[in-house]
């Protein structure tokens, strides 16, 4: 860890007022407990970063105070037990009296290694509810940044009100009255003020600028902690990529195998310090609690594996997603080759909050060519109209979604005149779908899952894309799950999937491949009703 002489003198005050010594003056000396209690956590820090170093394949000599130590070997001993309170673990243990399991040691130790001019550190915490995230990493981690630097500021941000006001903020209250002169307010949203300038705030947002506005200094570094990432909106983080942080910290239990928090574990990780914990791993958590779950589920069920393994979960046996996240991760992983057809665009249109998305398809290659917010929708169709010119497209390319009545009438205004598609309207082959939503949503499914289509990587997209859930309507159709439920589901608009559906679902993937003349008849020629209900899944 490079020294920092403000950091370690800030840190060296503190000691010493949770010591019991005077916050000025002149220094009095330890008593004996003191020492030995010092060298305590001294030697419960060195095991733990000799067994770290082991792992590594190094060698460590532990150091050792005997017990026939001559003073100056005393103080020695006490000095280094002053550096350890500057430490993460240190300052949580020693200061916070907040002992950690091992994987919350590993957890918060690169947080010594952060700081302005530094390279930034990225953190990524899995594990179950009740383990300790808030109480001992969140909470741990916000207090020592803000104590470590005189001007430090710590954002938190959780998509769940109630985990903020009954996990986080109730954790960091329970331990600000430890440190002299922190003070907190909760209106017009919680924050910590510290005597040098240090602050923490801690709220919640679902849209992406309330969190661009945080940005750490030289004086005022920032550390970033996103609570139950899992359950983030994609855009909230693209907001914090926006930030200018030296340090961020995703915490949460397991969810789906999707999104910033899962990527962060598995194809990001290589930009992280991972850490899994499952409730194995958290002795104050019962046996009978595991012993309950394992009976309920079995040792299989992706809930156990998520619950009591610290695993992530593929979409539960029990519900039927439209498109698997296993299959996105397999066409991510291993693509299809490109092959060029017609150009088609398709717009999704946004109302209030959602996305206005425009997505052009080259034969069986889709991507997001737009993606934005705009209450204006003259501005809005402006921006789409360049965005066409851009991509190549001409009116007769390009498709919309009928319902937006408005917005495709400006649009003919402004010299585009596109074609109309309702997502309600009947399906083409509607001896199999209950609309052409569903239709769209469906047939792009089962062309992914056989590997026919590219999918960009884009991490709303597959979150909109494999969040959708299918349902079995009158006479045995398919349909696809409406969006007031998928919002009672806590999910938003999947604004970009429609987009990305309705242009794989103009034209019949095949047939354009081929080149062929599309006969009117081409559902019945394509595929048997049959077949396209095995496809989905019907008969399973």
């Amino acid at each position: 860890m490079i020294a920092d002489p403000k950091r370690e003198a800030l840190l060296l005050r503190m000691a010493k007022v949770r010591a019991g010594r005077k916050k000025s003056g002149a220094e009095e000396p330890l008593t004996a407990r003191e020492i030995a209690k010092r060298e305590k956590e001294r030697l419960r820090l060195a095991a733990y970063r000799a067994k770290k170093k082991a792992d590594k394949g190094l060698v460590t000599t532990p150091v050792v105070l005997s017990e026939t130590a001559n003073p100056d070997q005393q103080m020695a001993v006490v000095n280094d037990a002053r550096d350890i309170l500057t430490t993460s673990i240190g300052f949580i243990e020693g200061i916070l009296k907040l002992p950690l399991y091992d994987w919350q040691a590993r957890t918060v130790e690169p947080l010594d290694d952060a700081g302005w001019g530094r390279p930034i550190v990225q953190i990524s915490l899995l594990a179950p509810n009740e383990a300790g995230k808030s109480s001992r990493v969140v909470a741990g981690s916000a207090l020592f940044w803000v104590s470590m630097f005189e001007k430090g500021k710590v954002a938190i941000t959780t998509k769940d009100q109630k985990q903020l006001n009954e996990q986080i903020i109730p954790a960091i209250e329970a331990q600000i009255h430890k440190l002299g002169g922190f003070k907190s307010v909760r209106s017009p949203y919680y924050r910590v003020t510290t005597p040098t300038g240090g602050l923490i705030v801690a709220y919640v947002t679902d849209t992406s600028d309330r969190v661009e506005g945080f940005h750490g200094s030289p004086e005022a570094p920032l550390l970033v902690i996103v609570d139950e990432a899992k359950s983030v909106p994609e855009q909230i983080f693209q907001g914090l990529d926006r930030c200018g942080y030296q340090a961020l910290i995703y915490c949460s239990s397991g969810g789906l195998m999707q999104g910033t928090f899962f990527g962060s574990q598995t194809k990001n990780k290589a930009s992280f310090h991972c850490v899994a914990a499952g409730l194995k791993d958290c002795p104050h958590i019962s046996q009978e609690k595991v012993d309950r779950i394992l009976e309920k589920w079995g040792e299989n069920h992706p809930f156990t594996r998520s619950c009591i393994y610290g695993e992530f979960m593929e979409q539960d046996d029990s519900v039927q997603f439209i498109i698997p996240h296993s299959s996105i991760l397999h066409i991510i992983d291993s693509p299809p080759k490109h092959k060029s057809g017609h150009r088609i665009g398709f717009i999704d249109f946004g109302e209030g909050n959602a996305e206005t998305v425009l997505a052009v398809r080259d034969g069986n290659k889709t991507e997001i060519a737009l993606a934005f917010r705009s209450a204006d929708k003259h501005a809005a169709c402006s921006r789409l109209i360049r965005g066409f010119i851009n991509a190549g497209l001409k009116e007769d390319m390009v498709w919309g979604d009928a319902a937006d009545k408005e917005a495709l009438d400006i649009l003919v205004s402004l010299g585009w005149t596109i074609h109309r598609q309702s997502f309600g309207a009947k399906a083409k082959n509607d001896e199999v779908y209950q609309s052409w939503a569903a239709e769209a949503w469906c047939e792009t499914g089962i062309a992914i899952s056989k590997g026919e289509i590219i999918v960009p990587d884009d991490p709303i997209l597959i979150a909109q894309l494999t969040s959708r859930q299918k349902t079995m309507v009158g006479r045995g159709k398919m349909g696809a799950e409406e969006k007031y439920d998928m919002r009672k589901r806590g999910i938003e608009s999947p604004d970009r999937g429609d987009a990305f559906c309705g242009a794989n679902n103009v034209y019949p993937l095949t047939f354009e491949q081929k080149g062929w003349e599309i006969p009117n008849d081409w559902r019945s020629d394509y595929d048997s009703s049959e077949k396209r209900m095995s496809d989905m899944g019907a008969f399973a």
